[in-house]
């Protein structure tokens, strides 16, 4: 084929352009010889060798300069694949272009706003686009036909990719200082990236780069010449790529998209480097940059958001800055993904990183200016930090002792640093903040402003266990939980704080806020439905049974929920096994410990019974009926079904006949308690057991399963007869008995109607006012709590108003004393009663029921100064509670007196698992199945041995190989070994 233009004359050609004096005659040369088709690959070369000695030959910084090289750039490109022969010169061309371009604009970039030169801006804008469009074609020629092992040619390729990046990095900066400048040229850089990404994943297909990742040996193989090449090109690349990535962090605006789309480059080219780059690559570093670019900006909005006067923070403020976060998280999710084991090296900062944003919600919660921040920062952070935590602890490549660490370097309170007051202040929200971002991973474990954060964090990993490992699973205890629980400031944060809950699709999220507490349970509930199908479930079980009397009240309740939630959704079988056991302990407790001892054992057991059973089937509630009314002992019986109706049992749920028959004995027992009465309140049977009919009949009446009318005047003069013992070891051996009798009272309203009432009444008077009480103060207080509904009922009663009326007088007197109780329990109890009476009576003074002196009466501030119209006020104000507070608001003063409560409880039960009394009491009979377990095995092996010694015996015997003295020796204490053994199966079976 004839040639279109011999070598010499292109020759000729390219001298005319460097020998021509002026850049415009220069420009026109080139784009004369654009026009020409140059097919033979020698004259390619040739054209494209020249081309750069053109280049190298001017470089002046001026407008006609942008011209000459536009057209230089552009001739290259034309059939660039038609020259990839002559591959090194292009890629030489090419890294002279963006050199020269990068330092155009280092050198003008300053002043391209304020220039005039409108002309030389368009001109190199223009040539900005020319030279990545060249570039772009050069990677899209280079990932159609995958390079050889040339080293130099490779040294070329990592040289022109380095080259090209930097021109972006200076585009970059250029940017940043006049965001106007040549937005097409960012949007051409992205093109850039993408085709060095692309080319990459090529790369990644030839046999170069898949021999070396497929080899299951490669880390103990020498790579080869070429395989070190593209890993030096792909080191290159993601190091420019990160320079880029952090440049961009503070960049929003038209850098926004460039910001993504390197970070996804940079991910990707980590995805195709995997196998290679583990020890080439500091991926340590490029996740720790991307935590502290999250960390940055959220101390940076938190901090602003923070100050006093600050207004309420917008939703799409709240956005603005959480979506960057995210979008950093989510990158080193990725990263983190692929690259565990280099990952783990940083697990500290993870940690701190996902700590930080818990805590920062929780903050954010206490405020009503900061909750649209709470909100953004839970629906976009919360399953993003749980996702790169998950990273480390689902990976296969880690070691599950690693994982551990993770988990323990979270929840550990080990090293916790003692409880100190907090003082919250106008600026308490920003001191905490400071304070917050100022913890270094070294001082985590022991900083106890992170412990709130830390039970947030846990109920999210618990939330989202679906995506844990069985082995992670296993060491995701719950005694950690336990263990921040018990201190006063998740005490506090637990039972005070509100989070938002999500539901609804992820297009239509809707936010509702809910107690942290509720948001516990319901976590720990998903938790023990997934950990029920694996290994963990036996450690989740001990853990359960362990825990069942924890000390701290709020543990306890907490277990005590699972358990609900277990026998809701548990077999027959199981639940079944559940109540014996319970059953079982309950016999035990009632044979030592005191009924009518709130916190013993026994009313714990009959307690959590007592909820299982109202959460359950009504087959249930039968069971455990049946099991204590079939118990022979009457006195274990009574104790135990008194001990289940003070604690709510259901009696309501169960079959007609059984509920008959308990009601029924609990009539017969009282109405013999009256009848038997004689003035001794102290039995044979203990002073205990002499109020236990009085307590049951109080608990069947406030569960309406015994009818008013069932309850007569004899009540009332037993009671009077009570109240008037001149031997007051009757109330201090008995208190039970007063309180549960004015319990009865109180809800049988015609007894109100009863002449005997003002007996009552006046008897009252005289234990509580009139004699001296200071020896059986305790116990009168313990009677006290039910005074208050005993004289709610008196709104019944007419009452003559008159000063000279005895019972008037008596009634003044009690309420008098009720009101002025400065105690809020009783001061709750008291104005709740004076509300009820002072609705129903048809006193028109009731002034005279309020002493001057009444608690509610005095300043709130200082508690000195008393006013009769701050006491109406308050009166006023409680009763109408339900309208003034339809929601109720964590507040400052509410959180401290949480905070020295859970001190106080803290005090208490001590800083152990499990209490240590309750243990001893109920020990054997809570872990009594488990070695009954044992006792059948060793049982069933000597059931085994006496099967073999007495074959022996009969073949002996057939055979004469035993003496008939020795024989029957064997047979005597054989017969009586056998008795023993049967009778240590029936212990090991009771039932």
């Amino acid at each position: 084929m004839e040639k279109s233009r011999p070598t010499a004359e292109l020759r000729a050609a390219i001298e005319r352009i460097r020998s021509a004096e002026v850049v415009e005659s220069r420009v026109e040369l080139i784009l004369e010889l654009g026009n020409l088709k140059i097919v033979d690959q020698s004259d390619a070369a040739f054209l494209i060798e020249g081309l750069t000695k053109l280049w190298e030959d001017f470089t002046c910084l001026d407008v006609t300069q942008c011209f000459l090289n536009r057209a230089i750039i552009q001739l290259a490109a034309k059939n660039i694949q038609s020259h990839m022969r002559c591959l090194p010169s292009l890629l030489t061309l090419g890294n002279q272009a963006a050199v020269w371009c990068a330092k155009h604009l280092k050198m003008t970039g300053m002043s391209l706003e304020e220039s005039q030169e409108t002309e030389h801006c368009d001109t190199f804008c223009q040539l900005l686009l020319d030279v990545m469009a060249f570039s772009v074609a050069s990677f899209t020629a280079l990932a159609q036909d995958p390079l050889n092992e040339d080293a130099i040619l490779m040294k070329l390729v990592e040289t022109f990719i380095s080259e090209q990046l930097d021109l972006i990095r200076e585009l970059i900066l250029v940017t940043k200082k006049t965001p106007s400048f040549c937005l097409e040229a960012l949007k051409a850089a992205q093109s850039v990236i993408d085709s060095v990404v692309k080319f990459f994943g090529e790369f990644s297909k030839s046999r170069l780069w898949d021999q070396s990742k497929n080899d299951k040996n490669y880390m103990d193989v020498e790579p080869s010449v070429g395989t070190l090449h593209v890993m030096s090109i792909n080191k290159c690349a993601i190091g420019k790529l990160y320079e880029m990535g952090v440049l961009m962090a503070d960049c929003g605006g038209s850098l926004a998209s460039m910001l993504n789309i390197t970070w996804r480059g940079i991910v990707t080219l980590l995805h195709l480097g995997k196998g290679l780059l583990e020890l080439d690559v500091a991926i340590t570093d490029i996740v720790v940059t991307l935590i502290s670019l999250s960390n940055e900006l959220m101390k940076c909005a938190a901090l602003e958001w923070s100050q006093p006067l600050e207004e309420c923070v917008s939703l799409t403020e709240a956005r603005k800055t959480f979506i960057p976060v995210k979008f950093y998280l989510v990158n080193a999710v990725k990263i983190s993904s692929l690259y565990p084991i280099q990952t783990y090296q940083v697990y500290k900062e993870i940690a701190r990183c996902a700590l930080l944003i818990s805590n920062l919600r929780i903050l954010f919660s206490k405020e009503d200016r900061l909750k649209i921040a709470c909100e953004v920062s839970t629906e976009l952070l919360d399953q993003t930090c749980i996702n790169l935590l998950c990273s480390l602890l689902n990976s296969n490549e880690l070691e599950q002792e690693m994982k551990f660490d993770v988990l323990n370097f979270l929840f550990s309170t080990e090293s916790l640093s003692e409880s100190e007051d907090i003082n919250v202040g106008g600026d308490y929200c920003a001191v905490v903040i400071h304070e917050l971002f100022s913890i270094n991973c070294e001082s985590m474990s022991g900083n106890r402003l992170l412990l709130n954060g830390r039970v947030l964090l846990c109920i999210s990993i618990l939330k989202f266990s679906a995506g844990l490992g069985q082995d992670v699973r296993l060491g995701m205890m719950l005694e950690w939980l336990f263990d921040i629980l018990i201190d006063e400031d998740a005490y506090a944060c637990i039972l005070s704080v509100q989070m938002p809950q999500f539901s609804g699709n992820k297009k239509a999220q809707q936010a509702t806020w809910e107690p942290l507490l509720t948001s516990l349970v319901r976590s720990v509930e998903i938790f023990s439905i997934l950990a029920s199908t694996g290994t963990a479930w036996k450690e989740l079980e001990s853990f359960l049974v362990e825990n069942f009397f924890h000390p701290n009240f709020l543990c306890r309740e907490i277990i005590l929920d699972i358990w609900c939630f277990l026998v809701r959704h548990a077999e027959s079988s199981v639940v079944n096994g559940i109540i014996d056991e319970l059953v079982s302990c309950l016999k035990f407790a009632a044979l030592s410990e005191s009924i009518f001892v709130a916190n013993s054992a026994l009313r714990m057991v009959a307690r959590s019974i007592s909820v299982l059973t109202c959460t359950s089937k009504r087959s249930m509630a039968n069971r455990v009926c049946s099991s204590v009314l079939g118990e022979d002992d009457a006195q274990l019986q009574d104790i135990m079904l008194v001990a289940l109706l003070l604690e709510g049992f259901p009696i309501s749920l169960l079959s007609d006949n059984l509920r008959i028959v308990a009601t029924q004995k609990v009539l017969n027992e009282y109405n013999g308690f009256l009848e038997s009465y004689n003035g001794n309140l102290v039995t044979d049977r203990g002073a205990s057991f002499s109020g236990i009919p009085a307590s049951a009949m109080s608990a069947c009446l406030q569960s309406l399963q015994v009818t008013v009318s069932d309850v007569n005047e004899k009540t009332l003069k037993v009671l009077v007869n009570v109240l008037r013992s001149e031997d007051a070891s009757v109330v201090r051996k008995c208190p039970q008995i007063v309180s549960s009798m004015l319990a009865i009272v109180s809800n049988t309203e015609h007894l109100y109607a009863s002449d005997e009432i003002e007996n009552v009444i006046l008897a009252l008077q005289n234990l509580f006012i009139s004699r001296p009480v200071k020896a059986i103060a305790s116990e009168l207080h313990r009677c006290l709590a039910y005074l208050p509904p005993f004289m709610a009922g008196l709104g019944h009663v007419d009452i003559d108003e008159r000063e000279d009326c005895r019972k008037t007088a008596a009634i003044w007197d009690l309420y008098h004393m009720l009101l002025k109780e400065r105690h809020w329990a009783f001061m709750h109890l008291a104005i709740s009663s004076f509300g009820e009476f002072a609705a129903r009576t048809s006193c028109n003074k009731l002034w005279k029921f309020v002493p001057q002196n009444a608690a509610l009466s005095y300043d709130l501030l200082d508690g000195n100064e008393s006013k009769e119209d701050r006491f109406m006020l308050e009166l006023k104000a409680f009763l109408d509670k339900e309208e003034a507070l339809p929601a109720v608001s964590p507040c400052s003063k509410q959180y401290q007196m949480l905070r020295r409560e859970g001190k106080s409880l803290k005090s208490v039960t001590g800083h152990g698992k499990c209490c240590d009394k309750i243990e001893d009491d109920l020990g054997r009979c809570g872990k009594r199945r488990k070695v009954l377990d044992e006792i059948n095995k060793g049982v069933e092996m000597l059931q085994s041995g006496m099967k073999v010694i007495s074959a022996c015996l009969s073949q002996g015997q057939k055979t004469k190989a035993l003496p008939l003295e020795l024989h029957d020796r064997f047979l005597t204490h054989y017969s009586s070994l056998e008795d023993t053994i049967t009778h240590l199966a029936g212990l090991a079976h009771p039932e």
